[in-house]
């Protein structure tokens, strides 16, 4: 006679075996797309400030006379929308919520006197006024 299916003994372990696969890939697949969804975010706030350095270069002697007198100059993400340095509706991919174009990009200078740029939702550092 031949052998129809599994044993009681044989299901069980199959289910112990897949129990122990899912405990283990469950938590790493977690981990990879939180990873995937901060490495997102911090690319997204890096073309965010690499536009702001386009909107400075474009007007940086007004600019930086506003940095020298205030140490800081705050160019919103409305001022590079206006000039079509960013897109609408940026969404932040670690929660998916919708980046408001009134959050701002601080510009000032470092202790080497290079201008940095720093978006709000960062530890930004203390502006040095020269």
């Amino acid at each position: 006679m031949q052998k129809q299916g599994f044993t009681l003994i044989e299901l069980l372990a199959i289910i112990i075996i897949l129990g122990i696969l899912i405990t283990i890939t469950i938590p790493n697949v977690s981990k990879t797309t939180k990873e995937f969804k901060d490495k997102s975010y911090s690319l997204l706030i890096e073309s965010l400030e690499n536009g702001a350095q386009i909107y400075v270069s474009r007007n940086r002697s007004f600019i930086q006379e506003k940095i020298n007198q205030e140490g800081v100059y705050i160019v919103r993400l409305s001022d590079l929308k206006e000039l079509n340095l960013i897109k609408d509706n940026l969404r932040d991919p670690r929660t998916n919520k919708v980046i408001s174009l009134n959050k701002k990009i601080y510009v000032m200078y470092d202790l080497d006197l290079s201008l940095i740029y720093c978006f709000e939702d960062r530890d930004c550092p203390t502006p040095f006024i020269p």
